[in-house]
């Protein structure tokens, strides 16, 4: 029988951390090599307070291979499974149809924040 809470209050008093399963779930970390000091502080925390207890993996994303000086930081990091991937670059840049001269000038000139990183807006696609 699928039991109904009204609110919030009784959710957390009737569910204890665990009683629902773990989730079939990983960290999906889109970086660049040059971030290994962001994700310093944001791994420690993750560790710290979260999944020392659970092991959730950790899938990093990258439009360039990752260096060893990124693998080695970031496995050293965690006893989860860690893993590395490369998007492709039609999946990174502007696509051939589009005229890249007009797109980027459009964006430079538009109130966009960070309109003028353009790998950053890849990245946010």
């Amino acid at each position: 029988m699928l039991k109904t809470y009204s609110t919030k209050f009784d959710l957390q008093e009737n569910i204890e951390i665990g009683q629902i399963g773990k989730a079939n779930a990983c960290f999906v970390v889109l970086i660049l090599n040059f971030d290994i000091g962001g994700i310093r502080s944001t791994m420690r925390d993750l560790e710290d307070r979260f999944n020392r207890k659970y092991n959730y993996p950790y899938v990093f994303l990258n439009d360039e291979p990752f260096t060893e000086e990124f693998k080695n930081f970031t496995k050293a990091m965690t006893k989860a499974k860690v893993e590395y991937g490369l998007v492709p670059k039609e999946h990174w840049s502007i696509p051939d149809f589009i005229d890249k001269e007009l797109a980027n000038e459009k964006i430079r000139n538009s109130q966009v924040p960070r309109g003028n990183e353009l790998t950053y807006h890849h990245m946010c696609r």
